[in-house]
């Protein structure tokens, strides 16, 4: 009777754990594609980020650019200033010199 029993029992455990066991596959199988979602999402994060800084540094490099180009106008603005100035100075000295003639 007594080895009935323990034959009984241990069917049970058996029973038990390879209802655990299967309880436990799942749960593994749940927990992979949530991290293979997981996963992909961030991929998918990281792409549009490197899209995004990207699309940044060529909005940088374009100011910067721009910026350049602004201050070679006002150098070239500048230079011609100093040159209409310096004309002026140079006919004012002829016109003076005329007239001490």
């Amino acid at each position: 009777r007594s080895l009935e029993t323990a034959i009984r029992s241990q069917g049970q455990e058996a029973e038990a754990d390879r209802a655990d066991a299967g309880r436990l596959e799942r749960l593994l199988a749940q927990a992979s594609e949530k991290l293979l979602s997981a996963q992909a999402s961030l991929a998918s994060t990281r792409q549009q980020v490197a899209q995004q800084c990207t699309a940044l540094a060529a909005e940088g490099a374009r100011r910067k650019a721009a910026e350049a180009q602004q201050h070679a106008a006002l150098a070239e603005m500048q230079r011609r200033i100093q040159a209409d100035r310096q004309q002026r100075a140079n006919e004012e000295e002829v016109l003076l010199g005329l007239e001490r003639q």
